[in-house]
């Protein structure tokens, strides 16, 4: 800080008046950006404050039932809200239906690069197909539901077409589409996929599968798995080896079944010759949270691999 208010100080001395420069207001208040009480009180000093405090102040917004009904009250008119400056949107909604006013202004958060949706509220129809009013600069998604039918998550990543990253949460899903349903999801997606709590079922990792060639995850993290997904994780991890640096998975199973076929997983890794861009490989088993299998090179690992068990 002491950097800027020399700057703002030599500024002043030579423009002969006390109106500090854009420029200065920008980077004191990017220092300030943490800083949300601070940030309020800045956005009064003056219009110029106005903008480049409302930029930090609203860059990530985590958005209630209740929040939501304030939001409408407070921005009466969507141009004129704040909507434009988040980058970072989160919905927590464990109603099924989203309020029909809020729903069409969804397409007025312009610059949004992470969504996150949180409870029922991706099951509705009508935010559904507010979606495809979102900016195609997202880049990652995060879903959480208790309860959620897999035809919902297709939708939303259908209306997002430069998706990277995605990270979905759940207890219990129903209603899973087979493998080779049709669906078809424009993403190249080529960041994170992150699938935990018991939802990793084959049908879903198989329906990942049928994303445009060329779609290759950096990274995987699959927790709390169940069996049946063994093979698709295979799969998965095949279909990725050219850009896979990081490979996390873990079953839900619990004692030596758990062990056994954790430990076949990495035994057909390694007789498939998968090799990876810059191997990062841990295999989990939940019994204890046995390490089964780390940092994986396929040319020097043979030794300590263990062999197949039958289930």
């Amino acid at each position: 800080m002491g950097r800027i208010f020399s700057k703002l100080a030599r500024s002043t001395q030579t423009t002969g008046n006390s109106r500090v420069p854009q420029e200065l207001v920008h980077e004191i208040l990017d220092h300030l950006s943490k800083e949300s009480t601070t940030l309020r009180s800045c956005s009064l000093v003056a219009k110029s404050w106005i903008f480049p405090s409302r930029r930090h102040l609203f860059n990530t917004l985590f958005l209630t039932a209740s929040d939501i009904t304030k939001w409408n009250a407070a921005f009466p008119i969507p141009e004129d809200s704040p909507a434009r400056h988040v980058r970072d949107l989160s919905f927590c909604y464990i109603h099924p239906n989203v309020p029909i006013e809020f729903a069409d202004r969804i397409r007025y958060f312009s610059n949004v690069h992470k969504l996150t949706l949180i409870g029922r509220i991706a099951t509705d129809p009508s935010f559904i197909s507010a979606l495809g009013e979102l900016p195609p600069s997202i880049r990652s998604v995060d879903i959480t539901f208790s309860k959620v039918l897999t035809a919902h998550i297709v939708s939303v990543l259908q209306q997002l077409p430069n998706l990277e990253n995605i990270s979905l949460r759940s207890t219990e899903w129903a209603g899973m589409i087979p493998p080779g349903a049709g669906v078809l999801i424009q993403s190249r997606l080529g960041g994170k996929l992150r699938l935990r709590r018991r939802f990793a079922h084959r049908d879903l990792l198989n329906l990942l599968m049928e994303i445009p060639t060329g779609s290759q995850f950096a990274e995987v993290e699959i927790r709390d798995s169940s069996m049946s997904c063994f093979p698709a994780t295979l799969k998965l991890v095949e279909a990725c080896q050219h850009t896979l640096t990081k490979l996390h998975f873990s079953a839900f199973v619990q004692g030596h079944s758990s062990f056994f076929c954790t430990s076949n997983l990495a035994a057909d890794i390694f007789q498939r010759n998968i090799s990876t861009a810059s191997p990062s490989i841990s295999l989990l088993s939940r019994d204890c949270g046995r390490l089964i299998w780390e940092q994986f090179i396929p040319a020097e690992a043979s030794a300590g691999l263990p062999e197949r068990f039958p289930h």
